[in-house]
């Protein structure tokens, strides 16, 4: 059972436009062990995107690769 509470952050993991921007609310607390991001964007078209989060007390995580239109 997961309960953290920590701060988790998002960025960009790989970016293959090479100047891409994350925007939205980049750190949310943790509610029960869940960290929603629901205001995402990147500003360029891409093949391959990843999305990293990470946090001071948690094992880090990558997205799938996405894409971009």
């Amino acid at each position: 059972l997961v309960t953290s509470t920590a701060s988790v952050t998002i960025a960009i993991g790989t970016d293959p436009s090479g100047d891409a921007t994350l925007g939205g609310t980049l750190t949310k607390n943790a509610v029960a062990g869940i960290a929603t991001f629901n205001d995402l964007s990147i500003d360029k078209a891409g093949t391959g995107y990843t999305l990293a989060a990470s946090a001071t007390s948690l094992t880090g995580a990558t997205s799938d690769a996405f894409d971009i239109t």
